[in-house]
């Protein structure tokens, strides 16, 4: 008898997770189903790593919920840059200068439950809350507390952005598409005359903004417009550009390979879009449906919460990040990534946070995140999720056997991937369209915590079948126990037959 060894490689699954409802759309690098994987350059995947709290006791004491926060640098002092992290919690607003250590106490009376916003203009911390309240600002002085505007009481507002010289109020209690502004220098002296409205149905309202190369963008919830400056009197134009809006806090800037600066935004029709000043183009349509398998997907959005959304742009891996609360949850426990370097998706769950920012942390940049709990947490840092387990998992798609039919086969398929610490991984497997993995689970141990040892593991394939599908999970409190190098097939050609 005839015996040949051919050696077949597989496409990692590093094009990330694609929920199309037919499973044969799928391409060789997409996966129908994971959780808590992220995938990086070169169709890498890896377990995330967990979240650590940086406070020992939650800001405010028994004061819960996470309600804004911020990266503000203020002077020098002792000829050092001096840092703070600005989170707001129940009804105050609170400022730590040594990474979430110790909290000093800025704002007081902020109405309990609001998400509060932050802007610098100038050297000021600008505060202003999604109820609409009188605008605070902050010299970055532990000597002194936020105060209101102290000339022609700056209107209570929603937010507010600094553009082109300029202090702006959005969204303010005289009117929800009004638009106020002062120069930066005469924030303190300026009457806040400046008004003007931008045209839109009744009941809309502005829900953001952010800049994008020489113009500010301005979303409200059924449209988008562009704000110039034009200088002389007016100072600025503006104009109706798309016909869609962003949800809340969650329009950011990000810099693709090819295009440049785009704006990325949810819609309120559960979808995400990139805009780059002209075009728009809808990224979500393969993460948007149910294919039976997932436990995420976009349209599976809680429209009634998704004002609870947050989002920020993690620099230090180029990925965006979208809490979302999905299904029956009233928080937002799971957060979307997307690596816009090579347009994977991938979702994470048991997010404990309100927000998220990157901000200074020991002289690097982090992506820190302000609990629901009253915590701050350092994201993607440590073995588990405070005192949680990550459970993490990879399904495969479907693979196709191509060996000719009149050739007996042994076949094995190969996993050659690193590990920096113990763990154990579990592996399951299926063939022709069976609806679960077999069990028990196939496993392997990892023991070295020293070294990053590479590990092959080789799972039967059985000798006859048409479509196969593999599954990798493990519940590890140990840190990143596994990064996949490279997969492969090792097809033992026991048999030719003539014909």
């Amino acid at each position: 008898m005839l015996q040949k060894v051919q050696q077949t490689p597989i496409q990692q699954p590093g094009g990330g997770l694609v929920t199309f409802p037919n499973f044969f759309a799928l391409k060789p690098n997409q996966t129908p189903n994971c959780m808590n994987v992220k995938f990086g350059l070169g169709g890498t995947e890896e377990k995330r790593l967990g979240v650590t709290s940086l406070n020992t006791v939650a800001i405010a004491g028994a004061q819960t919920g996470g309600f804004g926060s911020f990266d503000f640098g203020a002077g020098l002092a002792g000829g050092v840059p001096l840092r703070w992290l600005i989170n707001s919690v129940g009804t105050g607003v609170f400022a730590s200068s040594n990474r979430g250590l110790t909290w000093v106490v800025i704002a007081t009376d902020r109405r309990a439950g609001s998400y509060q916003s932050f802007e610098r203009s100038r050297s000021f911390l600008i505060l202003t809350a999604d109820t609409q309240q009188q605008p605070l600002y902050w010299a970055g002085s532990v000597e002194t507390f936020a105060l209101t505007f102290p000339v022609g009481s700056a209107p209570a507002s929603k937010y507010s952005r600094h553009f082109q010289g300029f202090l702006f109020f959005l969204n303010d209690s005289a009117g929800a598409m009004d638009m106020v502004y002062a120069s930066d220098t005469d924030v303190l002296t300026d009457s806040w005359t400046n008004r003007f409205r931008l045209p839109g149905a009744p009941d809309d309202e502005i829900t953001g903004s952010e800049i994008l190369g020489k113009r500010m963008y301005v979303s409200s919830k059924e449209k988008l417009y562009k704000i110039s400056h034009i200088g002389g009197n007016p100072d600025f134009a503006y104009q109706e550009i798309k016909g869609w809006g962003a949800v809340p806090n969650t329009i950011q800037k990000v810099t693709l390979p090819e295009e440049g600066e785009v704006l990325v935004a949810l819609g309120w029709d559960k979808k995400l879009r990139i805009f780059d000043g002209a075009d728009d183009k809808i990224i979500s349509d393969p993460i948007e449906q149910n294919n039976g398998l997932a436990n995420f997907y976009l349209n599976n959005i809680n429209i009634n919460q998704i004002t609870k959304s947050f989002s920020e742009v993690d620099t230090n891996e180029q990925v965006y990040k979208l809490g979302l609360a999905l299904g029956a949850s009233t928080e937002a426990t799971f957060m979307l990534c997307w690596n816009y370097r090579t347009g994977a998706f991938y979702p994470y769950d048991n997010q404990r946070v309100n927000r998220i920012i990157m901000a200074n942390s020991a002289n690097t940049r982090a992506l820190m995140g302000l609990g629901r709990d009253g915590f701050v947490y350092h994201m993607d840092s440590g073995n588990r999720d405070q005192v949680t387990a990550v459970n993490d998992f990879i399904t495969s798609p479907l693979i196709f056997n191509k060996t000719p039919s009149n050739v007996t086969k042994g076949q094995k398929v190969n996993f050659y991937f690193s590990a920096t610490s113990s763990g154990t991984l579990y592996f399951q497997d299926r063939t022709d369209y069976s609806t679960t993995f077999d069990d028990p689970r196939d496993t392997v141990v990892l023991s070295d915590t020293t070294n990053v040892v590479q590990v092959r593991k080789t799972i039967d394939i059985p000798l006859t079948y048409n479509v196969y599908q593999w599954q990798m999970s493990s519940s590890s409190s140990t840190a990143n126990p596994w990064f996949i190098n490279a997969m492969g097939y090792e097809n033992v050609l026991l048999g030719i037959g003539e014909g």
